[in-house]
């Protein structure tokens, strides 16, 4: 519900179910949140509060000492100084590393925000940050598992925001990119798939022109990274960046409407010499659009190339036929 329709809905109750509804709400605000928002200033007087928080802006530390700390946190990262013993880092200030990120990411967040002129620094520096979590997720740089989990902030949630900065300040053609690129060139962590970091992407994307210009930059893309694969299609690394990028074509290309384009490109680009593991690609993402027509279609041109499916997409296959 939104904050206008929520208005209008309040305004028609009288006071007595107010009185009931307010602690209710108020019960289910967790105690962290209401200390953070200053919940209880805002109930005892609400004019004041409010016209307090519209005054005053949240200070923010200068942007190139923020700069100079984030570039020494990801030197020390790299060079392992957070998880083996060294004398750059104490032992006791290693496991801190993860709220040293959050403030980082907070910060730039909240700088971009304030200051034009302070975008592209804290742009550029989100963006080092998000790249070298990735990088965690291959390489051991901290004592935790999973990054993101350790900072409790999503990939997903993480790449979106280095992508609403990105956004702002460059050229459409450079964000698309560097946007494809970020997600290609580096790795997920165990809760996150490409095609999640791919969705978040498509967000961006709002407009037909937008589409196309992403679907022009990602075969040209793909161009250049077939030209790499001619000598060695073994090479795992490259050709899953190779078939990202097809995935991401035919994403954009179902948004656009487009469906057949979309199987005709993915059935002629995507690398995979097993031809019934490629189809369950297929299969699997004509599904998730909830495309069960030209999934079944599709079925029955892989059936007649004498190939067999797996069990699971057989009984997909005739529960959908049957319906």
């Amino acid at each position: 519900m939104k904050i206008n329709e929520l208005r209008q809905l309040i305004e028609k109750y009288p006071a007595e179910e107010l009185r009931l509804i307010i602690p209710e709400l108020y019960k289910a605000v967790p105690k962290a949140k209401i200390q953070e928002r200053n919940i209880d200033d805002f109930i005892k007087n609400p004019r004041l509060t409010r016209n307090r928080s519209k005054s005053t802006n949240k200070e923010i530390r200068d942007i190139n000492l923020i700069k100079n700390e984030v570039e020494q946190f990801l030197e020390y990262a790299y060079n392992q100084y957070y998880f083996a013993p060294n004398r750059f880092v104490h032992k006791k200030d290693r496991p801190k590393w993860r709220f040293i990120v959050k403030r980082f990411y907070k910060e730039l967040s909240q700088a971009s925000g304030n200051d034009e002129q302070y975008l592209p620094i804290a742009s550029e520096l989100l963006e080092k940050i998000y790249v070298m979590l990735c990088y965690s997720c291959s390489y051991i740089i901290f004592n935790s598992f999973d990054s993101f989990e350790s900072i409790r902030i999503t990939q997903e949630d993480f790449y979106r925001q280095v992508l609403s900065l990105k956004f702002q300040i460059e050229s459409k053609k450079q964000f698309i990119k560097n946007a494809v690129e970020l997600i290609i060139n580096n790795s997920v962590n165990r809760y996150t798939l490409y095609s999640d970091l791919m969705n978040v992407f498509l967000e961006f994307l709002k407009t037909p022109d937008l589409k196309e210009m992403a679907i022009e930059t990602c075969k040209i893309m793909e161009d250049e990274i077939k030209r790499d694969l001619k000598n060695n299609d073994y090479d795992y690394d490259t050709t899953n960046k190779y078939n990202c990028l097809v995935e991401i074509v035919f994403r954009i290309y179902v948004q656009l409407q487009e469906v057949e384009t979309a199987i005709d490109h993915f059935k002629e680009k995507y690398i995979e010499r097993n031809r019934e593991i490629k189809f369950y690609i297929l299969s699997h993402l004509l599904l998730e659009f909830e495309l069960e027509n030209y999934f079944i279609k599709e079925y029955e041109i892989f059936i007649k190339k004498g190939i067999e499916p797996r069990d699971r997409l057989k009984e997909l296959y005739h529960k959908l036929k049957k319906s």
